[in-house]
């Protein structure tokens, strides 16, 4: 059994993800496990 999820995130924008996106809030919502997550750093071009 995992002790704690780890998960990045990368949200596209503020308007469609403020901190985290919506796969990361729903295993934060749904977990029974701490969940830590990681906002990766947005792509340079």
């Amino acid at each position: 059994k995992a002790d704690m999820i780890v998960v990045g995130t990368h949200g596209h924008n503020i308007l469609q993800d403020s901190l985290i996106g919506n796969t990361a809030r729903r295993i934060v919502k749904d977990s029974q496990i701490p969940v830590l997550v990681i906002r990766l750093p947005e792509k340079s071009q």
